[in-house]
């Protein structure tokens, strides 16, 4: 973008800022405004003999302006040049602070996300299990956890595919979302398994909770039907992070082995 000037545009009634410096090539421009009513910021009347308007941009987007007016001068009462260069490093700077802020949000996300399904990864369900754990101490409440794996899962995507698989994974975890409570938090444990943190929950809402998904992964259009089984744990005061998985791994295991398409806990 180009540190040029646009001298003496007329500006007409009801133009913005914003407007002509998009119709003039986001250029700085100077001239006497014919009335009150010339240009608008934000619906604020503006009348200036002279000012500077710079946009910001990110990645070619306008995400909004910087301008400067009335420049006082012993020797004159107009920007030089020079003025326009030196709001253009402010620009600079500006737009360098919103894109690392950006990126920094960004790379925050893919930490906590799982690429593939959209939902928590272990990294946050772990942080997240721990803060429960210490919240429900604290106030004396119910937390339960719900451990979910895909029954067959392996022979299903051998059978119809990687790309099927990722679908089937992607299915799941929309349907687990769907069918929890805003506050409650469904995270990706590995590979085909799921974990499901239910804060303020008992043992018989959360088995409520459990049998309403293996209800509704059932009906997914698949390619054969498709079943889970689901561990629940119940924490108590005696319970930290390690041994709660350790009991919903263990009412998994129980749920397979009664034949699938289960709930134990």
């Amino acid at each position: 973008m180009g540190e040029s000037m646009m001298e003496n545009k007329p500006l007409r009634m009801g133009d913005t800022i914003e407007s002509l410096i998009e119709q003039h090539g986001r250029k700085k421009m100077e001239g006497p405004s014919p009335g009150p009513d010339s240009a608008r910021i934000d619906g604020t009347v503006y009348q200036s003999e002279t000012f500077l308007s710079v946009p910001i941009q990110l990645r070619g987007h306008l995400l909004g302006m910087i301008n400067v007016s009335d420049k006082k001068e012993k020797n004159g009462n107009g920007f030089t040049d020079l003025d326009l260069k030196i709001l253009f490093m402010i620009v600079r700077q500006v737009r360098i602070a919103i894109e690392n802020a950006k990126l920094y949000r960004e790379l925050k996300s893919l930490t906590l996300i799982d690429p593939l399904t959209g939902i928590y990864n272990y990294r946050f369900f772990t942080q997240s299990l721990d803060y429960e754990i210490v919240r429900a101490k604290r106030y004396k409440r119910h937390l339960t956890f719900l451990m979910i794996d895909i029954d067959q899962f392996k022979s299903y995507n051998d059978t119809f595919g990687r790309r099927q698989g990722d679908w089937l994974l992607k299915s799941v975890a929309k349907t687990i979302k769907h069918n929890i409570r805003e506050t409650d938090m469904v995270c990706r444990y590995a590979g085909d398994e799921f974990a499901v943190i239910l804060p303020e929950t008992d043992l018989a809402q959360a088995r409520m909770t459990a049998t309403k998904i293996t209800k509704n992964v059932s009906t997914l259009p698949a390619r054969r039907i498709v079943t889970v089984s689901i561990g629940i744990a119940q924490w108590d005061l005696n319970t930290n992070r390690y041994e709660l998985i350790r009991r919903a791994d263990s009412h998994l295991y129980k749920a397979k082995q009664q034949g699938k398409n289960q709930v134990s806990g």
